[in-house]
C-alpha cells in the first residue's frame, strides 16, 4: 500500500495558475511522467510507483522555493495568493509555508515493484 499526500497535516496544498495544476499534480504528471524526470536510480526507462512518488514529494518543495528566490529577486513578497489553496487561508510562502508532500509505504515481501509508466 502507498500513500501520497499532497502536504503535512498543518499545510495546505497550494496550486498554481500558471501551471495550470497544483504544485503536486504538475511534479507526477508532467515531469514526472511526461518529462520521464521520476525515472531515477537506476535509469531504465521505467517509472516504479517509490520512484514517482519520491520524485514528487522531493520537486513539490524545489518548486516553491524557486518561486520564492524569484519574487526576492524582484523585489517582492510572496504569499501565494495568486495561488490559492484549495481550502483554508492563504500561505505566506517565506513563512514555513512551502508545501511539503509525504508519501507512506506499507510493502509485503514477496510484493512485485510497481510499474507506473514506461515509454
Amino acid at each position: 500500500m502507498y500513500i501520497l499526500t499532497a502536504a503535512q497535516a498543518y499545510q495546505a496544498a497550494l496550486e498554481a495558475a500558471q501551471l495550470g495544476h497544483g504544485y503536486l499534480t504538475y511534479s507526477l504528471v508532467e515531469e514526472g511522467l511526461k518529462q520521464m524526470s521520476a525515472d531515477r536510480t537506476p535509469r531504465d526507462n521505467q517509472v516504479f510507483l517509490s520512484e514517482w512518488f519520491d520524485f514528487a514529494t522531493m520537486r513539490v518543495p524545489e518548486m516553491q522555493e524557486a518561486r520564492i528566490k524569484e519574487a526576492r529577486r524582484l523585489g517582492r513578497k510572496l504569499s501565494f495568493a495568486d495561488d490559492p489553496p484549495k481550502s483554508g487561508p492563504s500561505v505566506d510562502a517565506e513563512e514555513g509555508g512551502i508545501q511539503q508532500p509525504r508519501v507512506f509505504y506499507r510493502r509485503e515481501l514477496e510484493a512485485q515493484p510497481l510499474i507506473v509508466a514506461k515509454p
